[in-house]
């Protein structure tokens, strides 16, 4: 029997791949926000609104809940 090897996690992006995703992201980011530098993506991102994600991270309780 021969020894293989099983990818365990995501391949290692190179420095070309890495760069095309970037600006793809900073093409999004501006057509579809206005979003033109890393100050204003800070900025947009302190003035999002708050997102309760309790619903998905609490044990359901109660009566009909699926146990």
């Amino acid at each position: 029997m021969r020894n293989v090897s099983v990818p365990t996690g995501r391949a290692k992006m190179d420095s070309k791949e890495k760069a095309m995703k970037i600006k793809m992201l900073q093409n999004i980011l501006e057509k579809e926000y206005g979003i033109t530098s890393p100050a204003e993506l800070m900025e947009a991102m302190r003035n999002m609104p708050k997102l309760d994600i309790s619903i998905f991270v609490t044990t359901p309780s109660g009566k009909g809940c699926l146990s």
